[in-house]
């Protein structure tokens, strides 16, 4: 069987520049290979230069030629605007979003890119982006910086659980491809009294009726029921993406026949956050959701499994009962967390003509590494250490090949188990499964358990089968010899891969606490944030429309009214604050401030904020200008060290360095706790505050993004 060489290196080069990929494009069959470059083809031959760009309420002339002359999203939502007439959107016709804009309704042509560049986005309490039944070539690009995110779903701050999607393809779709983009908050799930989430509720994709060719690749998902669902006789392909916080990270096509899907290059992160009081639907990974039929084949290659998958879980990588007619595990490293326990392993195989070959098992003690029911499983050159039990097989071993792998460092109990019956000692296992070349190391170092990289000199290096004839790279992209052995494991190299970066969004760099304000009645702010720190309104501050037409912001009369909560920033080693102001007037007083620590008017530097740290004004960084025109301004002041910054409009305007940070006190909206320079009078929104320094490019996006 290995001389099908499944993997090649033809067209290699040319795939991973088409894809941005940072690593080699390696595992893929000629046929997936072709079928992707046709798709990459009808992409490029779609995408004509005839742009047309929205923004939400539309600006200049709307004639759509450029971010300056917008049409507006209703004008665009407007199904009597597409077609093929003098100023329709036509197929061929690339869609783009200017700033932040609601809900799309409807995709009606076929070849349509929908670009959301950096700084723009969807946000919308529903589902955002709706593709009608039907369309063909459909291309949504966040170009590194966009995103798509829901609001109001979930806890907090709501407990109840609408189902909506970030796309959501209701019929038939063929060759779809979404990239380069953030997925955020489609549904936020924090509590154990939370709603339990369906597998096909709260999707980040959701595509029933799939056909063609498909590309999910470098999107960061994170708080979304499942991450990517879909179904139908199709190829999918899912890469460089990152699962955060997901009930659910992949639920691939389930339908038989010929489908071929290949997971490759992902970064699988936590999901304990999904817990419930009752394990209505475990947390998985990747998740298999058929127990009958089977596809043509599925390939779950080069990917990082390495999250708190709290105790609702049943593994990192879940299969029902024949799941494709082969399988392929190739370089994955699959680590258990301190303290997590995974119910039924790292994998769950239930089916036949699998390959399991150069992964990682990392353990924690306890745990199984492979739980499998089936049959025609072969399983090579993987490194397991730090098990309870490393192989658990419910049924007969008959069919399956065991060879050259390496066990090491179990704990007391049956390490491998067959039909019920456990084998407690090495040789015993290897006579039972005739398990040729493997070894096990009872104790001692052979792996850094951090990295997941073999230990130098350790008995992993350079003691492998050569499968060249499968593959001919590790998980960092680093090339395995074509002669000689290798080493045991998915590394072949001494680099460990990184996580996947999410590309930058607003909703990447994640604050401590946010006040947004739209809670918009009662006497109290809710923190958006998990850490829950409720703001106390004092003396009656009013509730007023905010900067976005989204939601409100709080209005204070500059005599008596305030906002405080606790401080969730203990030092000030690295620390930034952001809030949207519009000023009623520009008398001295403080806008935001903990201790001596805030955002000032002072009466020696009229109309310019000062931000300090030590409550001494002539050694703040001073703001540009900032006048009563009745204008919204979004105000930044970052602490890095001794270095301060502040930014006005998403702009830096002013810096210093400082000799000293003081220790701060209570968070106060609209005064100052009589530490710096009195009540406000104005308009506050979106108040926020962050653990770290922020960099230009992410206010510029923020500023972008407007109030949440």
């Amino acid at each position: 069987m290995k001389q099908i060489k499944f993997f090649e290196l033809l067209i290699g080069s040319q795939i991973e520049m088409a894809l941005g990929s940072r690593r080699k494009w390696r595992c893929f069959s000629t046929a997936v290979k072709t079928s992707f470059f046709l798709f990459l083809f009808a992409l490029s031959a779609s995408a004509t230069p005839n742009p047309l760009y929205f923004s939400w309420t539309g600006s200049g002339s709307q004639s759509g030629a450029d971010s300056n002359n917008c049409q507006s999203l209703a004008w665009v939502n407007n199904q009597a605007n597409w077609g093929s007439g003098p100023g329709q959107i036509s197929a061929g016709t690339s869609l783009v979003v200017v700033g932040v804009v609601g809900r799309m309704y409807g995709i009606y042509q076929n070849n349509i890119t929908l670009l959301i560049p950096g700084g723009s986005g969807i946000y919308s309490p529903n589902t955002a982006i709706y593709v009608n039944n039907g369309i063909q070539n459909f291309t949504i690009d966040g170009q590194g910086g966009g995103f798509i995110s829901s609001y109001n779903n979930g806890s907090p701050p709501l407990a109840n659980q609408v189902s909506i999607c970030a796309i959501n393809c209701g019929g038939s779709v063929q060759n779809l491809c979404v990239k380069n983009i953030a997925i955020t908050n489609i549904y936020v799930h924090t509590s154990l009294t939370d709603n339990a989430i369906q597998p096909d509720q709260c999707c980040g994709i959701y595509a029933n009726g799939l056909g063609g060719s498909n590309f999910f690749g470098n999107i960061y998902f994170q708080d979304v029921g499942t991450a990517i669902y879909t179904i139908g006789l199709c190829t999918e392909v899912i890469s460089n993406c990152t699962f955060q916080r997901c009930n659910h990270g992949i639920y691939p096509s389930a339908v038989s026949g010929n489908t071929t899907v290949v997971i490759e290059n992902n970064y699988f992160g936590s999901s304990s956050n999904w817990d419930t009081t009752a394990n209505t639907y475990h947390n998985d990974s990747i998740i298999w959701g058929s127990s009958t039929g089977a596809i043509n084949s599925m390939s779950v290659i080069g990917n990082t499994f390495n999250g708190d998958m709290g105790n609702n879980n049943t593994a990192y990588v879940f299969f029902f009962a024949n799941p494709a007619y082969t399988n392929y595990f190739f370089n994955n490293v699959f680590r258990v967390w301190p303290g997590n326990y995974l119910n039924d392993g790292c994998i769950v195989f239930n089916g036949a003509n699998g390959f399991m070959l150069n992964n990682t098992f990392i353990g924690n003690g306890g745990n199984n590494a492979i739980t499998t029911t089936g049959n025609g499983l072969v399983f090579e050159n993987n490194l397991m250490f730090g098990f309870g039990t490393f192989i658990s097989i419910a049924g007969a071993f008959a069919g399956n090949t065991f060879n050259n792998n390496l066990y090491g460092n179990p704990i007391s109990k049956p390490q491998w188990v067959i039909s019920g019956t456990d084998y407690t000692t090495f040789p015993s296992f290897t006579n039972a499964v005739n398990e040729g070349a493997s070894r096990y190391i009872a104790a001692g170092s052979i792996i850094d358990t951090s990295t997941g990289i073999p230990a130098a000199g350790g008995p992993a290096i350079g003691t492998g089968l050569n499968l060249s004839n499968y593959f001919q790279t590790d998980i960092t992209g680093a090339a395995r010899s074509s002669t000689g052995m290798w080493t045991i494991g998915a590394y072949a190299s001494s680099v460990a891969v990184a996580a996947v970066q999410p590309p930058l969004s607003v909703h990447s760099v994640t604050p401590v606490a946010e006040w947004t304000f739209n809670d918009g009645a009662g006497s109290t702010a809710l923190d958006s944030t998990t850490n829950g720190d409720t703001g106390k309104l004092v003396n009656n501050p009013a509730w007023v429309p905010g900067q976005s037409a989204r939601g409100y912001a709080l209005s204070f009369d500059g005599s008596s009214q305030y906002m405080t909560a606790s401080n969730p920033l203990p030092s000030f080693a690295n620390l930034s604050y952001s809030c949207w102001i519009r000023c009623g007037s520009q008398k001295s007083s403080t806008v935001l401030a903990s201790g001596q620590t805030g955002l000032v008017f002072n009466s020696g530097n009229a109309h310019h904020l000062t931000f300090t740290t030590d409550g001494n004004f002539n050694d703040g960084a001073v703001s540009s200008a900032i006048t009563d025109d009745g204008n919204w301004h979004f105000i930044v002041g970052t602490c890095g060290g001794t270095n301060l910054i502040i930014y006005v409009d998403g702009v830096q305007t002013g810096s210093a360095t400082i000799n000293s940070v003081l220790a701060g006190g209570p968070l106060f909206v609209g005064w100052d706790n009589g530490m710096l320079d009195g009540y406000y009078p104005g308009m506050v929104d979106d108040v926020r505050v962050y653990n770290q320094v922020l960099s230009p490019a992410t206010v510029s996006l923020f500023y972008n993004a407007g109030a949440q």
